[in-house]
């Protein structure tokens, strides 16, 4: 018996030994080869899961199987099978389990979240809180930053600050955290801005994260609805990408949002087939609570589950529901989605008798996304009705090269860039350059 023990602590510490090696040696390669670091987790959990499954094997032979077992092809068979699903669920559960870590690690030090924001929505995924104040965190270590963010009866952003309004003249701004105003007061976003120079009142319909499907959505039920004069639509890369797949970026977990399809040939947006009601989580107890091991024992039922793998498990249902027919595919034709939904736009606009202003805006020293591109993305109908404020080819004007644009435009403390979203001199800047436009 000593002697069996003995062998099962060898065996144990050999193969976890060779396993850790493994797992070293390919973070090592992974790092130096710039392999990002998701890739590098389900590869390591991979790794783990074979040798774990081969451990437990080792340690359970000539006690719940033995060599003799090979001899019938049907015991053999049900041998493999046996094994694979035991290293598909250690794959899972060890894939789960460090997604579970780094969100608990996240939530008990984080060094920029948005808080009690946002609430789960049937059609956009999710929206902003009504009558709310939330805010935008930022924590150096040294220094925490707290940005409020307070919503209107509708859960649009809105300011403490107000201006006289001697214009008549709505505005609406649509688009994505750039016009809502991530870790900027809202008094120092562009939309604020544009509207307190031209004296009008606005609605600040941006959210963090939104796509062009969120947007569609918001049109079609706010141009009829405000009766806007002008409407300010944001033109930016990522907002098709976002609109193209059925899902929102999220730090973790999983979001659900509509996305465009085409049915019967014809463009159409759809709600989301899945919910992941990650806001009614209950991360602010996580907050507060004492770090240990019952704690993240907790922390993997209340918060790992409902965010994880539960969002998780119907993404699979989701992609799987496409595969079978079940679904409408995204349509990944970005420059189609794009057409579709700046030509939909126009026409709501013309309908309602708004003029329509495309603002173009990007992340750093890129003018990629331009005036060009749009022009030969839309029809000439579009072009000689709508205004294009080009913000990010004059941003980029006066800048050299991305470490000044950088310096000049993202948000900092301490001359340390945390985030890369308009700051309070871009959005001076931007709505200098979208009240030109207008007024030409």
């Amino acid at each position: 018996m000593i002697r069996r023990l003995f062998q099962f602590i060898i065996l144990s510490v050999f193969i976890l030994t060779v396993c850790y090696v493994f797992v070293f040696i390919f973070s090592l390669i992974g790092n130096k080869l710039n392999v990002h670091p998701d890739n590098i987790v389900v590869v390591n959990s991979i790794i783990k899961s074979l040798f774990y499954t081969f451990l437990l094997f080792g340690l359970t032979y000539k006690l719940l199987w033995n060599r003799e077992l090979f001899i019938s092809r049907v015991k053999s068979t049900y041998f493999y099978l046996t094994c694979f699903a035991i290293s598909l669920f250690m794959f899972s559960w060890l894939l789960f389990y460090s997604e579970t870590d780094k969100l608990y690690k996240f939530i008990k030090s984080p060094s920029m979240v948005s808080e009690r924001i946002f609430k789960t929505n049937e059609k956009l995924g999710y929206a902003p809180a009504p009558l709310n104040t939330g805010i935008h965190f930022y924590n150096s270590g040294k220094t925490i930053l707290r940005i409020p963010t307070i919503t209107d009866e509708n859960g649009r952003r809105i300011s403490r600050t107000k201006y006289p309004v001697t214009n008549d003249t709505t505005l609406l701004f649509l688009g994505c955290s750039y016009t809502w105003g991530d870790y900027s007061l809202a008094e120092d976003t562009y939309p604020y801005l544009t509207s307190k120079k031209l004296r009008s009142s606005y609605t600040n319909a941006g959210v963090c994260g939104y796509g062009l499907a969120q947007m569609k959505i918001l049109a079609d039920e706010l141009i009829p609805a405000v009766k806007p004069g002008i409407v300010l639509v944001q033109y930016s890369p990522w907002l098709v990408d976002r609109a193209t797949t059925g899902f929102t970026p999220t730090f973790f977990g999983t979001r659900f949002s509509p996305y465009f399809t085409k049915i019967d040939g014809k463009d159409s947006v759809i709600y989301p087939k899945f919910l992941s009601y990650l806001d009614e989580v209950p991360f602010e107890y996580y907050k507060r609570s004492a770090a240990g091991f019952f704690d993240k024992l907790s922390f993997l039922k209340d918060v790992g589950y409902p965010v994880i793998l539960k969002p998780f498990l119907k993404k699979i249902f989701f992609k799987t529901g496409i595969v079978f027919g079940k679904y409408p595919d995204p349509n990944t034709n970005k420059t189609e989605v794009e057409k579709y939904f700046y030509e939909k736009i126009y026409q709501l606009c013309k309908l309602n008798n708004a003029k329509m202003v495309v603002v173009n805006l990007g992340i750093g020293y890129d003018t990629t996304y331009n005036y060009n591109r749009f022009k030969n993305t839309v029809s000439k109908e579009v072009i000689d009705y709508c205004v294009f404020a080009d913000a990010q080819a004059e941003l980029c004007k006066k800048v050299k090269d991305s470490e000044t644009y950088c310096k000049a435009y993202a948000h900092q403390y301490n001359r340390v860039i945390y985030d890369m979203h308009p700051n309070a001199q871009a959005g001076n800047e931007i709505s200098d350059i979208i009240v030109k436009c207008i007024k030409k």
